[in-house]
């Protein structure tokens, strides 16, 4: 039987950052869309995925939820056939990170919560400029493709609608576990599994060049630049995230 797909969301995302992914995907690999509740540590949010779902897996993470990828290896290394981060930090929260994590959590908990989606978070997600091409960059492996159908209002609008579904508990939870997790980068050169590391080659949160230096550590893995994707590809270039993953994965059976 196939490795289960388990598809992990970003910071205050739901199972809607994927599901352009998932449903291309969902005919060959069975497929699931992981809901974290109101777990506050990446240790837990792991623990959840792992419990709730048996046999080999292979998790698909997005910036907080590639870390919680990363868990799942650490957790449970024999069950974790193969293994794809997009967009994400495998390090620990730097001190400066934790105090602005506080300001939010204080701002977003005294009723300044949706004005924070709306002029901090979502803004800062998606590329700014748009190259309009649609082949894949032998040389570099960078992925591009024309913009999205949808505009940027759109886009922003999903991500408000799905910050806006989760709430403040959710979003309180979720920065506790971002400003506790553990330094992954010690253990990067120990994953022994295929790993696809990619990222949106406009990403201003987690930086491509940090990506390409996980990849230079981690022994079986795979480095892709999504052209004209900030830092949701999922979203912003459903086509060329698919594609990736498609091809990544037929990879890994073969």
């Amino acid at each position: 039987m196939a490795a289960t797909l388990l598809f992990l969301p970003g910071t205050l995302c739901d199972e809607r950052l994927w599901r352009a992914t998932q449903q291309a995907l969902s005919s060959q690999w069975p497929c699931v869309a992981v809901d974290y509740g109101l777990e506050d540590s990446i240790d837990a949010m792991a623990a959840k995925a792992l419990a709730e779902n048996a046999g080999s897996l292979i998790p698909i993470g997005l910036s907080m939820g590639g870390m919680v990828a990363l868990e799942i290896w650490r957790q449970a290394p024999t069950r974790v056939a193969a293994m794809a981060l997009f967009d994400t930090d495998c390090g620990a929260d730097t001190l400066q990170r934790r105090n602005r994590r506080d300001a939010q959590i204080l701002a977003a908990v005294h009723g300044d919560f949706h004005n924070m989606i709306e002029t901090q978070l979502a803004p800062a997600y998606f590329a700014k400029g748009v190259k309009d091409s649609s082949a894949m960059d032998a040389t570099t492996d960078a992925i591009t493709g024309a913009a999205s159908d949808a505009s940027k209002q759109e886009l922003h609008n999903i991500v408000v609608a799905m910050a806006r579904a989760l709430g403040v508990a959710a979003f309180a939870a979720q920065i506790t576990a971002l400003a506790t997790r553990r330094d992954f980068w010690p253990q990067l050169k120990k994953i022994n599994v295929p790993t696809l590391i990619a990222c949106g080659a406009d990403d201003r949160i987690c930086l491509p060049e940090l990506h390409r230096e996980m990849a230079a550590l981690v022994p079986a893995a795979k480095f892709v630049s999504i052209e004209a994707a900030g830092h949701l590809p999922p979203l912003e270039q459903p086509d060329a995230t698919i594609f990736v993953l498609r091809s990544w994965l037929a990879a890994c059976r073969t």
